[in-house]
């Protein structure tokens, strides 16, 4: 129970808490993530956190600390690709993923697993579903 949190991770009052349990469960979550954040690492980490959360989830942009996987330049599948950024484990995973409609690049659906993608000093974006995300690109 929610309640049971707030008394066990933060020194917020008992009526306190239920003003929160009484409004948007999100609130409720939200603050709680906020004390147990700032209560292990520091308030300014908690509003980072909180910053980060609701920018890419609430506002559906990409994450500030996003990774870019450095790749040989030139041509390969989609299937290829999402084996060497280490999103799918095999071809036929990755091919499952395109098929499902998880994958897109550069914002676009990807829908044929083994259509080219060519690999320069241009990055692509590289996402599957909502969480794996990364920009693949060459050093030439």
């Amino acid at each position: 129970h929610m309640s049971e949190w707030f008394r066990l991770l933060t020194s917020l009052t008992g009526q306190e808490v239920e003003g929160l349990l009484s409004g948007h469960p999100r609130e409720a979550k939200g603050r709680l993530a906020h004390e147990v954040t700032a209560w292990l690492h520091s308030e300014e980490a908690a509003t980072n956190a909180a910053q980060e959360f609701s920018s890419r989830f609430r506002d559906k942009e990409l994450p500030s600390d996003m990774d870019e996987v450095v790749l040989e330049a030139g041509s390969r599948t989609v299937a290829q690709l999402l084996c060497e950024v280490g999103f799918a484990q095999s071809t036929s995973e990755a091919r499952r993923l395109v098929k499902q409609g998880a994958v897109s690049m550069d914002g676009e659906a990807v829908g044929d697993p083994v259509a080219e993608v060519i690999i320069s000093s241009t990055p692509v974006l590289v996402k599957v579903g909502k969480r794996r995300i990364c920009n693949a690109l060459s050093r030439a």
